[in-house]
């Protein structure tokens, strides 16, 4: 008898995408005289809804405002996909990961930003308070009904790279569902259920080199891949998304570089037919962009760091790689002199 399928679920986006379905932008008008407040959808709205009525001059003052629906109903909706990706793939086998505490990859020594106003840590452009107003409470149903476990010293993402590692080695089908792009560079089963539309979506196992490409199926063009050629992209170009490239530390020292940006490097790539071939390549742009010396830059926390152009190598490739297992440390350095590189 075959083993029951395990899906492995995003908790953070999955209750990021419930928790601001369940929210609205409204203009909200109130009545300086009793300080009623309603909320309309737009200027227009309440122009309607005022209508024939004389507005004395400073009755009412407006202000933009994110209004949540009752929080039963995001639940309602998280529930409803569960149930339904358990309904998809026939198992009832599901776990659900959420961001814990000390994310390696937030201590990243990655370079402080020549504009002062912007955030050089990884993810540190992020607003933390533009999050859903439903987020924490959406996070709590996933732990307290759903048994959702938090992970400590690495990101989700980490834990559902593990978890589908664990299947592509064993043959267990164990399907890692999310929409984030890291997971196109790591082996075994994901499902994107997130934007799969019209539920006929079916898992994509991703194995061996790949490949990466520029797709334009739709209106706008977008780099894609799979496979280890998808890692190599990452480690090329970054991901603005988590706030990282691997010019930034070059942009901070005023070094001037040749442009160089995703459709270069998909043409670098593309035709290498080995992980030598491709780490060679990667190797060589790092070597032509930092030089063969030692230098010195300072990290977002305002430290400085004596550093060669492999070790801003192993900044990015840290950035990029989903860890496979606990303890998974990959050396760069290492790696280059066993591949004969350096």
């Amino acid at each position: 008898m075959a083993e029951e399928t395990i899906l492995v679920v995003d908790g953070d986006e999955l209750a990021f995408v419930h928790a601001i379905a369940a929210e609205q932008k409204l203009l909200v008008y109130k009545n300086m005289t009793n300080e009623f407040e309603h909320g309309f959808k737009n200027k227009t709205e309440f122009a309607k809804f005022m209508s024939g009525i004389d507005i004395p001059e400073g009755l009412f003052t407006s202000e933009e405002k994110r209004v949540a629906e009752p929080k039963q109903n995001a639940f309602s909706t998280v529930k409803k996909k569960l149930l339904w990706l358990q309904n998809k793939f026939k198992t009832e086998s599901v776990e659900i990961y959420i961001s814990g505490d000390n994310n390696f990859r937030d201590t990243l020594p990655l370079p402080k930003n020549n504009d002062l106003e912007k955030s050089g840590q990884y993810k540190g452009q992020r607003d933390p308070n533009s999050k859903p107003l439903l987020l924490d409470d959406v996070r709590e149903y996933l732990v307290r009904y759903w048994n959702a476990q938090l992970v400590h010293g690495y990101e989700t993402d980490d834990k559902l790279s593990m978890r589908v590692y664990d299947g592509y080695k064993s043959g267990q089908k164990i399907i890692g569902c999310t929409q984030d792009k890291d997971r196109l560079g790591n082996m075994g089963w994901w499902y994107d259920h997130i934007n799969d539309s019209d539920g006929n979506g079916e898992p994509q196992f991703i194995d061996g080199l790949g490949e990466v490409y520029t797709d334009t199926t739709n209106k706008t063009e977008k780099s894609w891949g799979n496979g280890r050629k998808w890692l190599y992209y990452q480690w090329l170009v970054g991901d603005g998304v988590d706030n990282y490239d691997p010019r930034d530390i070059a942009k901070q020292l005023g070094l001037k570089l040749k442009s160089f940006g995703a459709k270069t490097a998909i043409k670098l790539l593309t035709p290498l037919q080995t992980d030598k071939e491709c780490i060679q390549a990667v190797h060589d742009k790092y070597l032509e962009w930092y030089g063969a010396e030692q230098f010195s830059y300072i990290a977002y926390d305002e430290t400085v760091h004596s550093v060669d152009y492999i070790d801003v190598m192993q900044l990015y490739f840290d950035c990029a790689r989903m860890l496979r297992f606990e303890g998974d440390k990959v050396c760069v350095r290492t790696m280059l002199k066993k591949m004969g590189d350096i």
